[in-house]
Parts: C-alpha cells; sequence; structure tokens
C-alpha cells in the first residue's frame, strides 16, 4: 500500500483549432521545420483524452491530481473539476522557447509543473488503462518507478536515432550499456528527483531540447531519464520484450497498437483476450478520417459512461 500522493500528466492540444493549426504554420515555416518529423496527425484530436480519463476514473481511482499541460487551449467538453488543474505553457517553459510544438521539449519540463506530486504518471492523450490497477504496477513497495522496457531492432529514422543517442549519452558519461532496449510506449513512472537529477547531469541537452519548437534529430528522448534513474539506482527495471510466439501470434503484451489503421480492422480482436493494464491507439500518416471514426465509435463503446470531467 503506497503511503504517498501519485499525479497524472497529460500532454494535450487541439491540432483542429484553426488558431493553433495557423499558429503551428508560421511557426514551422519560420523555423524551416521538417513536416515528415511532425506530421498533422502528431496534432489531430479525436476527443482521445476524454476517453483516457474515463479510463483512468474506471480503473485508476486513486490518483490523487491530474494536470492537462497544454498551450492556451482547454477541451470542448471539459467541465471544471477540483481533480483536474489546467497548465499552459508559459508555467512550465521560458518564454524564449515559446510558441512550442514539440512534446520532448514539454517532457523536459514536466518537474517544473507547480504543485505536482513527487511521485507522477506520464502519459499521452491516446493511452488508455484497460482494467484495474494499483499504484504497485507503476512503483515497487519503497517507491521506485518500474521502467518497462522491452528488447527491440533499433532501426531508422527520428525516434531510433533519438533513441541511440540517449544510449550513447548514458555510455560516455557513466560507462554503461543497457543493449537495444526502448521504452514500452505507455503510461511511464516518475519522480520529480529523476528528473531534475537528470537535468542536472545533462544541463545542455536539456536547455538544447526546450528551445526546440519541433522535433528533430538533436532532441532528447525521454528514455534518458528512464536509464538515468536506473543508473542511480532510483528505478527498477521491468523486461516487457514479446516472445517470438507472441509476435508471430500478434499477441501484444502492454497492448501496444501499432497505429489506428491496425486497431480498426479489428480492435477487440487485439484486446480483449489480452485484457490488457494499458493500450495505445496511435495515429499515424497513413491512417484516414474514416480510421480516426471508427476508433471513436469504439473508445465509445469500451469507456461509455462520463467522467466528472465532461459537461
Amino acid at each position: 500500500m503506497k503511503d504517498y500522493d501519485i499525479d497524472l500528466v497529460y500532454l494535450w492540444c487541439d491540432g483542429n483549432d484553426e488558431n493553433f493549426a495557423r499558429q503551428r504554420r508560421e511557426r514551422m515555416r519560420q523555423c524551416n521545420a521538417a513536416m515528415k518529423e511532425n506530421p498533422d496527425c502528431r496534432y489531430v484530436q479525436i476527443d482521445e483524452l476524454k476517453y483516457s480519463l474515463r479510463s483512468v476514473v474506471m480503473h485508476m481511482p486513486w490518483i490523487h491530481h491530474i494536470y492537462i499541460v497544454t498551450n492556451n487551449q482547454i477541451p470542448k467538453w471539459f467541465r471544471p473539476h477540483e481533480k483536474i488543474t489546467i497548465v499552459d505553457h508559459s508555467e512550465i517553459l521560458p518564454e524564449s522557447a515559446r510558441p512550442c510544438f514539440n512534446s520532448q521539449a514539454l517532457e523536459c519540463c514536466l518537474h517544473k509543473i507547480p504543485n505536482l506530486a513527487e511521485h507522477f504518471i506520464y502519459a499521452n492523450d491516446d493511452m488508455f488503462v484497460g482494467r484495474k490497477i494499483t499504484p504497485n504496477f507503476f512503483y515497487e513497495r519503497m517507491g521506485k518507478p518500474i521502467v518497462r522496457w522491452k528488447k527491440s531492432i533499433i532501426g531508422g529514422g527520428l525516434y531510433w536515432h533519438t533513441i541511440k543517442t540517449a544510449h550513447e549519452a548514458i555510455k560516455q558519461r557513466f560507462g554503461i550499456t543497457f543493449g537495444n532496449y526502448s521504452s514500452h510506449h505507455n503510461m511511464d513512472a516518475y519522480t520529480k528527483t529523476i528528473l531534475a537529477g537528470c537535468e542536472k547531469e545533462f544541463p545542455d541537452w536539456f536547455h538544447h531540447t526546450i528551445h526546440q519548437p519541433f522535433r528533430n534529430e538533436s532532441c532528447l528522448q525521454r528514455i534518458l531519464f528512464l536509464m538515468y534513474a536506473l543508473v542511480k539506482k532510483q528505478a527498477v527495471l521491468k523486461d516487457v520484450s514479446r516472445t517470438f510466439l507472441q509476435r508471430v501470434m500478434k499477441k501484444i503484451h502492454m497492448a501496444y497498437l501499432d497505429s489506428m489503421v491496425e486497431s480498426n480492422h479489428s480492435p477487440m480482436k487485439h484486446l480483449a483476450p489480452n485484457h490488457p493494464a494499458l493500450f495505445c491507439i496511435n495515429d499515424c500518416e497513413v491512417a484516414t478520417d474514416e480510421d480516426r471514426a471508427r476508433t471513436r465509435c469504439f473508445l465509445e463503446s469500451r469507456f461509455p459512461v462520463k467522467s466528472p470531467f465532461e459537461r
């Protein structure tokens, strides 16, 4: 049984809002940002946050407080509630780093959220809780975060480049290697002490990433926080790699669905047999509006009960 508060932090934006879209386009033009690394699907929203919150209320009622970090936006369906605080980018990012459209920059500042508990879980809005979870799913009995990693074939592209760079940074600083591991791409547990310590260890990299309006190859990947925590023995590792049989049979451990397109063919076929604790339905460049409509229908059927945070 935990004897400390655990908060939950989301990053969220409404990419469908024309003012947001206009500001983003102008910032991309100024920075000459690469569209291929910052596609529209990163910002389109189909109320995933609403359903994610429903899943939290249903399956993680022990969450102490919820913070939604956003760029001067509020979800249209949102109903103010004492358990939720909307955090504007201006509260954690310096003026010189705004406007920001880079989740990695914001992740470097999560520990600066006013009044955030020492122990907190970080989530994207497309991550959902599939069944009852207790605090010891995220933290061991002494309060150390549980780091869920999986063995991976490190490939190319921006994502894998930043993963490899983080591994190399840990090797150079501490002389420790972790092999071909990547994070499980779902809700992760942290402490403010871990992020603050990592920032102190890599101040230049934090400062640089915070000042990148869009993702690029020079940005810090948050797996660095987790590796730093493991090196400092402030976290414990849990290997959630899929077995060969699970990969062949498309069994989903921690139920990461690679894309809306895959999940929408028959989402229940993937999720129901596995009863996942967590699952993620990730938008992607090839997803269509029809795919997104099917995803919304699925989420409504999976989480039909409104949360206290909805109008």
